[in-house]
C-alpha cells in the first residue's frame, strides 16, 4: 500500500489450531464475491487488512456486522481496486463446535448473505417495483435455507428458518407493491 501496488490488502492466515468450522460461510463469501467481481479470494472472511481512504471511501457505507469484509472486498474490486492477499503468521482464538460457536456462525452467515444481496441488484429491482425482483429474492432466500438444512447444523438450521420467515413476512408485502406498481404501468385496456 505504502509503495502504490495495492488499494486494499488481506492477511491470509495460516490453519488456526482447534477452528471447527464446516466451512459453509466461507464458501457462501468466497462464491459470492467471485460471482459479484469475477476475483476469486482464498480467505474471504480475513478482518485483517489495510485499506487507503480513497478505497475505504469508494467502499461507504460499509457492510453491517459480520459482513463488512465481503462488502468491503466486492466494493473496492467493483471500483477499481487492486486488491492483494498477504501470507501472515497471525493466530487468534478458534470457534469450536458448541451451541455459541453454532450461533456465531449463524449470525455471520446471515450478514455475510445480506451484504451480499446488497451489493447484488435484487434490493433494487425490488424497490424499483419488479417483479422478477420480488422473485429472486424468494429464490435466494429459499436457496440460502435449503443449504443450511442440507448441512444438518442445528443453528444453521435455525437461521435457514428465520430466513425463511423473514422472506414470507417481508416477502409478501414486497411482492404486493410490485403487482401494484406493475398493474399501474399497464396500458389502460379498452
Amino acid at each position: 500500500m505504502i509503495t502504490g501496488q495495492a488499494d486494499m490488502t488481506i492477511a491470509v492466515l495460516p490453519p488456526q489450531q482447534g477452528a471447527a468450522g464446516l466451512g459453509l460461510v466461507v464458501r457462501t463469501a468466497a462464491a459470492g464475491i467471485a460471482r459479484l467481481t469475477g476475483w476469486e479470494p482464498s480467505q474471504p472472511l480475513s478482518g485483517q487488512r489495510c485499506i487507503t481512504r480513497e478505497a475505504l471511501i469508494d467502499a461507504t457505507p460499509l457492510a453491517r456486522g459480520w459482513g463488512v469484509e465481503v462488502g468491503l472486498t466486492v466494493d473496492v474490486v467493483r471500483a477499481g481496486g487492486r486488491v492483494l492477499e498477504v501470507p501472515c503468521e497471525v493466530r487468534h482464538r478458534a470457534t469450536g463446535r458448541d451451541m455459541a460457536s453454532q450461533m456465531h456462525r449463524a449470525r455471520q452467515l446471515a450478514d455475510v448473505s445480506l451484504a451480499l444481496a446488497e451489493r447484488s441488484g435484487v434490493p433494487d429491482k425490488v424497490r424499483d417495483g419488479g417483479l422478477e425482483g420480488s422473485r429472486i429474492v424468494r429464490e435466494q432466500g429459499s436457496r440460502l435455507a435449503q443449504t443450511a438444512r442440507e448441512k444438518g447444523v442445528p443453528a444453521a438450521r435455525r437461521a435457514a428458518e428465520q430466513v425463511s420467515d423473514q422472506v414470507q413476512r417481508h416477502g409478501r408485502p414486497l411482492l404486493d407493491r410490485a403487482r401494484a406498481e406493475w398493474r399501474r404501468r399497464q396500458p389502460p385496456q379498452g
